[in-house]
């Protein structure tokens, strides 16, 4: 599998969408690495999300 990185700014309200999205593309992924990967993902970006809301606060 090949990944690639980028730096990318979103909104909080496009970071939620994303987290969304990718949750419901769990429950038709079968192969448990690519289910690994988009969860560790998913608590990436919800982490995040925190930290932006906390500065914000």
């Amino acid at each position: 599998m090949l990944l690639y990185h980028c730096d990318v700014t979103l909104s909080p309200g496009e970071v939620e969408l994303l987290i969304k999205l990718t949750r419901d593309q769990l429950e038709h992924i079968n192969n448990p690495d690519m289910q690994l990967y988009l969860n560790d993902l998913i608590h990436s970006l919800h982490c995040s999300l925190e930290k932006v809301r906390a500065i914000r606060e």
